[in-house]
Protein backbone atom coordinates (compact mmCIF):
# COMPACT_ATOMS: atom_id res chain seq x y z
CA UNK A 1 0.00 0.00 0.00
CA UNK A 2 2.82 2.52 0.76
CA UNK A 3 4.52 2.24 -3.11
CA UNK A 4 1.15 2.44 -4.00
CA UNK A 5 0.24 5.78 -2.24
CA UNK A 6 4.03 7.11 -3.30
CA UNK A 7 3.66 6.67 -6.86
CA UNK A 8 -0.27 8.08 -6.92
CA UNK A 9 1.23 10.88 -5.47
CA UNK A 10 3.83 11.62 -7.69
CA UNK A 11 1.69 11.11 -10.65
CA UNK A 12 -0.61 13.85 -8.88
CA UNK A 13 2.28 15.76 -8.36
CA UNK A 14 3.94 15.61 -11.66
CA UNK A 15 0.47 16.39 -12.90
CA UNK A 16 -1.11 19.71 -11.02
CA UNK A 17 2.29 20.60 -8.84
CA UNK A 18 2.73 20.03 -5.59
CA UNK A 19 0.44 22.95 -4.11
CA UNK A 20 -2.59 21.88 -6.12
CA UNK A 21 -2.91 18.29 -4.67
CA UNK A 22 -4.44 17.59 -1.44
CA UNK A 23 -4.67 14.84 0.47
CA UNK A 24 -8.26 13.65 -0.04
CA UNK A 25 -7.45 13.70 -4.28
CA UNK A 26 -4.48 11.12 -2.96
CA UNK A 27 -6.64 8.72 -1.16
CA UNK A 28 -9.29 9.02 -4.21
CA UNK A 29 -7.09 7.81 -6.87
CA UNK A 30 -4.58 5.30 -4.94
CA UNK A 31 -7.93 4.24 -3.45
CA UNK A 32 -6.96 4.34 0.26
CA UNK A 33 -8.20 6.00 3.02
CA UNK A 34 -7.17 8.66 4.54
CA UNK A 35 -6.24 6.81 7.80
CA UNK A 36 -4.34 4.49 5.75
CA UNK A 37 -2.04 7.38 4.21
CA UNK A 38 -1.99 8.80 7.50
CA UNK A 39 -0.13 5.36 8.82
CA UNK A 40 2.72 5.72 6.76
CA UNK A 41 2.98 9.72 6.11
CA UNK A 42 2.57 12.10 8.69
CA UNK A 43 1.25 14.58 6.30
CA UNK A 44 1.48 15.79 2.70
CA UNK A 45 5.29 17.47 3.17
CA UNK A 46 6.22 13.61 3.88
CA UNK A 47 4.73 11.62 1.05
CA UNK A 48 6.09 14.95 -0.82
CA UNK A 49 9.82 14.07 0.24
CA UNK A 50 9.55 10.44 0.03
CA UNK A 51 8.14 11.20 -3.95
CA UNK A 52 11.43 12.88 -4.45
CA UNK A 53 13.54 10.04 -2.71
CA UNK A 54 12.00 7.71 -4.87
CA UNK A 55 11.76 9.25 -8.43
CA UNK A 56 14.63 11.73 -8.21
CA UNK A 57 17.03 10.92 -5.26
CA UNK A 58 18.01 7.86 -6.58
CA UNK A 59 19.07 9.24 -9.91
CA UNK A 60 21.70 11.83 -7.94
CA UNK A 61 22.59 8.67 -5.39
CA UNK A 62 26.20 8.03 -6.47
CA UNK A 63 27.82 8.05 -10.07
CA UNK A 64 26.89 5.04 -11.80
CA UNK A 65 29.17 4.88 -14.75
CA UNK A 66 33.18 5.34 -14.78
CA UNK A 67 35.44 6.39 -17.06
CA UNK A 68 36.85 3.42 -19.31
CA UNK A 69 40.74 4.36 -20.05
CA UNK A 70 40.70 2.13 -23.29
CA UNK A 71 38.01 3.86 -24.70
CA UNK A 72 37.39 6.21 -27.18
CA UNK A 73 36.37 10.00 -25.71
CA UNK A 74 33.15 9.58 -27.57
CA UNK A 75 32.54 5.97 -26.15
CA UNK A 76 32.75 7.25 -22.76
CA UNK A 77 30.66 10.10 -23.55
CA UNK A 78 28.11 7.61 -24.62
CA UNK A 79 28.63 5.95 -21.59
CA UNK A 80 27.24 8.86 -19.62
CA UNK A 81 24.26 9.12 -21.53
CA UNK A 82 22.84 6.35 -20.21
CA UNK A 83 22.65 8.08 -16.51
CA UNK A 84 21.77 11.41 -17.33
CA UNK A 85 19.20 10.04 -19.84
CA UNK A 86 17.70 7.24 -17.71
CA UNK A 87 15.05 10.02 -15.92
CA UNK A 88 13.66 10.79 -18.72
CA UNK A 89 13.43 7.14 -19.85
CA UNK A 90 11.81 5.97 -17.25
CA UNK A 91 9.19 8.61 -16.79
CA UNK A 92 8.06 8.29 -20.28
CA UNK A 93 7.28 4.77 -19.47
CA UNK A 94 6.27 5.31 -16.00
CA UNK A 95 4.08 8.46 -16.74
CA UNK A 96 0.59 8.34 -18.81
CA UNK A 97 -0.14 10.82 -21.06
CA UNK A 98 1.55 13.29 -23.82
CA UNK A 99 5.00 15.04 -22.55
CA UNK A 100 5.40 12.80 -19.46
CA UNK A 101 8.73 13.65 -19.80
CA UNK A 102 8.21 18.08 -20.03
CA UNK A 103 6.05 17.30 -17.04
CA UNK A 104 8.63 15.27 -14.95
CA UNK A 105 11.20 17.96 -15.97
CA UNK A 106 8.88 20.72 -14.09
CA UNK A 107 7.96 19.27 -11.26
CA UNK A 108 12.21 18.69 -11.17
CA UNK A 109 12.11 22.06 -10.96
CA UNK A 110 9.70 23.44 -9.02
CA UNK A 111 11.34 20.67 -6.25
CA UNK A 112 14.28 22.79 -6.61
CA UNK A 113 12.80 25.31 -6.23
CA UNK A 114 10.94 24.32 -3.01
CA UNK A 115 13.60 21.84 -1.40
CA UNK A 116 17.04 22.49 -0.43
CA UNK A 117 17.62 18.89 -0.12
CA UNK A 118 16.81 18.53 -3.56
CA UNK A 119 19.12 21.51 -4.58
CA UNK A 120 22.15 19.84 -3.05
CA UNK A 121 21.69 16.74 -4.62
CA UNK A 122 21.12 18.41 -7.96
CA UNK A 123 24.56 20.12 -7.39
CA UNK A 124 26.73 17.25 -6.23
CA UNK A 125 25.36 15.07 -9.54
CA UNK A 126 26.12 17.97 -11.94
CA UNK A 127 29.57 18.48 -10.45
CA UNK A 128 29.76 14.66 -10.68
CA UNK A 129 28.88 14.67 -14.24
CA UNK A 130 31.09 17.29 -14.81
CA UNK A 131 33.87 15.07 -13.20
CA UNK A 132 33.15 12.49 -15.70
CA UNK A 133 33.44 14.19 -18.81
CA UNK A 134 36.77 16.47 -17.50
CA UNK A 135 38.40 12.88 -17.01
CA UNK A 136 37.39 11.50 -20.18
CA UNK A 137 38.73 14.42 -22.03
CA UNK A 138 42.14 13.98 -20.23
CA UNK A 139 41.83 10.42 -20.61
CA UNK A 140 41.49 11.34 -24.09
CA UNK A 141 44.16 14.30 -24.56
CA UNK A 142 47.04 11.27 -22.59
CA UNK A 143 46.14 9.03 -25.39
CA UNK A 144 46.62 11.72 -28.58
CA UNK A 145 43.35 11.52 -29.36
CA UNK A 146 42.01 15.18 -29.01
CA UNK A 147 43.92 18.45 -29.68
CA UNK A 148 46.49 19.24 -26.37
CA UNK A 149 45.34 22.82 -26.39
CA UNK A 150 41.88 22.53 -24.77
CA UNK A 151 40.86 23.42 -21.34
CA UNK A 152 39.28 20.40 -19.87
CA UNK A 153 37.46 22.16 -17.03
CA UNK A 154 36.08 24.74 -19.45
CA UNK A 155 35.47 21.75 -22.04
CA UNK A 156 33.71 19.92 -19.65
CA UNK A 157 31.02 22.86 -18.89
CA UNK A 158 30.49 23.03 -22.28
CA UNK A 159 29.60 19.94 -22.86
CA UNK A 160 27.26 19.42 -20.13
CA UNK A 161 25.25 22.50 -20.29
CA UNK A 162 24.67 21.63 -24.36
CA UNK A 163 23.39 18.22 -22.86
CA UNK A 164 21.07 19.82 -20.30
CA UNK A 165 19.76 22.08 -22.69
CA UNK A 166 19.32 19.66 -25.35
CA UNK A 167 17.52 17.20 -23.27
CA UNK A 168 15.07 20.23 -21.92
CA UNK A 169 15.02 21.78 -25.97
CA UNK A 170 14.18 18.08 -27.13
CA UNK A 171 12.04 17.52 -24.63
CA UNK A 172 9.93 20.73 -24.83
CA UNK A 173 9.64 20.83 -28.69
CA UNK A 174 8.76 17.59 -28.96
CA UNK A 175 11.81 16.85 -32.14
CA UNK A 176 12.61 13.22 -31.98
CA UNK A 177 13.60 11.79 -28.76
CA UNK A 178 16.76 12.76 -26.22
CA UNK A 179 18.49 9.73 -27.30
CA UNK A 180 19.15 10.14 -30.98
CA UNK A 181 19.33 14.17 -30.37
CA UNK A 182 21.87 13.70 -27.94
CA UNK A 183 23.52 11.05 -30.08
CA UNK A 184 24.07 13.76 -32.71
CA UNK A 185 25.17 16.34 -31.06
CA UNK A 186 28.28 14.26 -29.15
CA UNK A 187 29.35 13.50 -33.14
CA UNK A 188 28.93 17.13 -34.11
CA UNK A 189 30.69 18.02 -30.72
CA UNK A 190 33.53 15.32 -31.48
CA UNK A 191 33.84 16.40 -35.13
CA UNK A 192 33.64 20.19 -34.74
CA UNK A 193 35.28 21.37 -31.45
CA UNK A 194 37.17 18.07 -29.53
CA UNK A 195 39.02 16.48 -32.85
Amino acid sequence: MREKIIHTAFELFVDKGYDNVSINDIVQKAGVSKGGLYHHFKNKNELYEETLKHYFYYYYNSNRVKVDPSASLIENLRRLSEVFLQPFSDMSNMLEGKKAELRYYFFLIQSLQKQSQMSSKVEYFNKEIEAYIKKAIENAISKKEISLNIDPSVTAKMIHYTLEGLAFLTILKKEGNVESRYEEVLQNLYNSVLS
